[in-house]
C-alpha cells in the first residue's frame, strides 16, 4: 500500500527515527520554587506534562528531569 508514493514500511521507518530523535533532546522544564499556592504547582505541573507528551519522554527521565529544577522549597519535598 502507497500513500503519496511512499510505502506505509518508509512511513513507520521515519515515524519511529523521528521518535527517536524526539528521545534523544533533553526538552527545557521549567524551575519550580515550591510555593504554597496548589494552583500555581497544578499550572506548572500541567505545562511540564505538556512539555513530556510532545517529547515522548520515559518516566524515569521525566523524573530526574523534573527533580533538577526544583528550587528553594521544593528541593524538601
Amino acid at each position: 500500500m502507497e500513500f503519496c508514493g511512499e510505502s506505509y514500511d518508509q512511513i513507520s521507518e521515519q515515524r519511529s527515527r523521528r521518535n527517536l530523535s524526539q528521545e534523544k533532546q533533553t526538552p527545557k522544564i521549567l524551575k519550580f520554587k515550591g510555593e504554597n499556592d496548589l494552583n500555581i504547582y497544578i499550572e506548572w505541573e500541567q505545562k511540564v506534562d505538556q512539555i513530556f507528551t510532545i517529547h515522548v519522554v520515559s518516566d524515569q527521565k521525566q523524573v530526574d528531569l523534573v527533580v533538577l529544577e526544583f528550587e528553594d522549597y521544593a528541593m524538601t519535598w
